[in-house]
């Protein structure tokens, strides 16, 4: 096994799911590999950190359970080969019918393929980003406090939920101001970080983490992707979910939030 080898699955190896075979390979290249070890210690502290905020949330066996049997109730039972070939043998439309779906399948694919490179809600995320870190964003609430911050956002009334302020002083980030800006009539909470390696800025709007394009890491509750030199982690938390927005490199941007206690 390589280093791009193991970097495609050190995900895989933090959580635990890897197979046996796969896990004896992977700690073997370990012992060898100072770079992949260093690796796989980040990605052991960032997985910590979040677990210890309960942002990684296990399902529960028995819903679990519960929604595999409603799935399997609701799935039709399996045709024998017998009657899917009749569909193919009594169905003299079929040709013609494969032939539009080539067509649509050639229209819109790539559109397909547009939509799941970028998040639509990337691009609005993208401009508060700059906007906060241009300086075309007037702040109205000015402390270093992330308590402070946090019940001055929550006593305003204008948010539609309760936020939270994340205190990334420990990674070496002080905040540098606060706003509530309203995008198509709903209020985002939005939070400056500074540090010696450039800003992070927090977004927080109210609902469910929308889609994530292909390749994002994590699970329902998190994602981390990296999309035009950002990177962004985006994580859900009770009727809101947060987006941390960075031009620190992926690594970078995960040794920071490692080092960040749990509160």
């Amino acid at each position: 096994m390589n280093c791009e080898a193991y970097q495609d699955l050190v995900a895989a190896h933090v959580d635990g799911v890897l197979s046996s075979a796969e896990r004896q390979e992977v700690e073997q290249h370990l012992a060898a590999c100072a770079a992949c070890q260093q690796l796989f210690e980040q990605e052991s502290r960032f997985h910590t950190a979040f677990a210890a905020r309960r942002l990684i949330v296990s399902l529960p066996v028995e819903v679990e359970q519960r929604l595999r049997t409603a799935l399997a109730r609701e799935s039709p039972p399996t045709p024998s080969w017998r009657e899917r070939l009749s569909v193919f043998l009594w169905q003299p439309r079929l040709v013609v019918g494969l032939a539009v779906a080539a067509l649509l399948i050639a229209v819109l694919l790539p559109r397909f393929f547009s939509s799941t490179s970028e998040p639509a809600w990337f691009p609005q995320a993208l401009d508060s980003y700059h906007a906060a870190t241009e300086g075309r964003l007037s702040f109205t609430y000015h402390t270093d406090d992330p308590q402070e911050l946090e019940a001055a956002l929550n006593r305003s009334g204008q948010l539609d939920f309760v936020t939270h302020v994340l205190d990334l002083r420990p990674a070496g980030y002080r905040i540098e101001g606060g706003q509530i800006v309203w995008e198509k009539n709903n209020p985002v909470a939005i939070v400056l970080y500074q540090g010696k390696e450039g800003p992070i800025v927090c977004i927080r709007r109210r609902g469910q983490i929308p889609p994530m394009p292909a390749g994002s890491e994590g699970k329902t509750e998190q994602y981390l992707y990296t999309q035009a030199g950002y990177t962004v982690l985006c994580v859900q938390f009770s009727g809101h979910f947060c987006t941390l927005i960075t031009r620190l490199p992926r690594e970078a941007f995960l040794r920071h939030l490692a080092v960040v206690p749990a509160s």
